[in-house]
């Protein structure tokens, strides 16, 4: 049953508090996961979505607040992080460059990065049938940006093109790649389909 406090959030964030985070909340430990479109009048939220990226914040009682960049995506767990590389065809500058500025110049950005995969999105599914989470992943952002930054294409990480929702193009850099160089942390570690990784 959706909280009275979630309605108003956009499906994927909705999805990530309500089906993602209760199953890997112990990544986290003591702390409280706050969307920052519940806390932050519209306009700010549009603003840290826009040029620091963060989705939601992470306090921790007497210790402080953290930043997370959530991703949702849907019918198919593809084992990847995926970031905004190009707007088609106009190239504006997105996701990626957005983070490299903020991670190079010291401006703020979101300190996790945190992508997961579900069954269906809302209105593809059966009657009775619930969101089921597949698989999900989280690491640090600076790790991710700073190896699609070293890395190669085609060994390191794909670019892959997208037009369903506007042409853009994306890096997509497998969980298993990048596990081998920084820490990252899957939700279906054991199954090794799903850590399948891009070199070979």
């Amino acid at each position: 049953m959706t909280e009275p406090w979630a309605i108003d959030l956009k499906e994927s964030a909705r999805d990530f508090l309500e089906t993602v985070y209760p199953k890997i909340k112990d990544w986290f430990g003591d702390g409280e996961l706050i969307p920052v479109e519940l806390v932050t009048k519209s306009d700010m939220a549009k603003k840290l979505d826009m040029y620091a990226g963060i989705d939601n914040w992470y306090i921790v009682t007497d210790k402080g607040i953290r930043g997370l960049s959530s991703r949702v995506q849907y019918d198919k767990d593809w084992g990847t992080f995926t970031v905004r590389r190009q707007r088609l065809p106009l190239g504006t500058r997105t996701e990626y460059a957005k983070l490299l500025h903020a991670i190079e110049n010291d401006y703020l950005y979101p300190y996790w990065t945190f992508q997961s995969y579900l069954n269906k999105r809302e209105k593809d599914l059966d009657y009775g049938e619930r969101k089921d989470l597949l698989n999900a992943a989280m690491c640090k952002t600076k790790d991710l940006i700073s190896y699609i930054k070293s890395g190669e294409r085609g060994k390191d990480f794909d670019i892959r093109e997208v037009t369903t929702r506007g042409a853009a193009n994306f890096f997509t850099v497998w969980w298993g790649d990048l596990r081998e160089r920084h820490e990252v942390k899957i939700y279906d570690k054991n199954n090794i389909q799903k850590m399948k990784k891009r070199k070979t």
